[in-house]
């Protein structure tokens, strides 16, 4: 059941709003933002449990760690992030110069567009976080 990020108390789900409303503090979120955030926080104890589970069967046996899927290994050793921002570091002038050639390029129209995309996701946002 989820519970309300202010007063964590449980959520009663109203399907013709297609929200979640507190019973205790009487606030409303979404739909959509809730079931996420409670769909990530299953997946991360599943995650933490299924590490468990490989570090116990490794210990009991060496072998083991072939059975068990990749995913479990990338979560052991995750792929560090610091290749992208070297990258970056080393490139910083010609993606930069790359993206003002870009915005440069674009017509009026397709500014007006982006904009306008980005207008749509700036609401969304705000309601998401109301």
């Amino acid at each position: 059941m989820p519970k309300c990020p202010n007063c964590y108390y449980e959520l009663v789900l109203l399907e013709h709003k297609q929200k979640y409303k507190c019973a205790k503090c009487g606030r409303l979120f979404p739909q959509l933002g809730i079931d996420s955030k409670e769909f990530r926080e299953q997946n991360k104890r599943e995650r933490e449990q299924s590490r468990k589970q490989w570090l116990r069967e490794v210990r009991n046996n060496y072998n083991a760690k072939k059975a068990i899927p990749k995913i479990i290994e990338e979560i052991k050793n995750p792929k560090p992030k610091k290749t992208k921002e070297k990258y970056y570091n080393k490139k910083r002038d010609t993606i930069i110069n790359q993206k003002k050639s870009y915005r440069l390029s674009l017509s009026d129209q397709q500014k007006k567009e982006q904009n306008g995309k980005r207008k749509l996701r700036r609401y969304k946002n705000i309601e998401l976080l109301a």
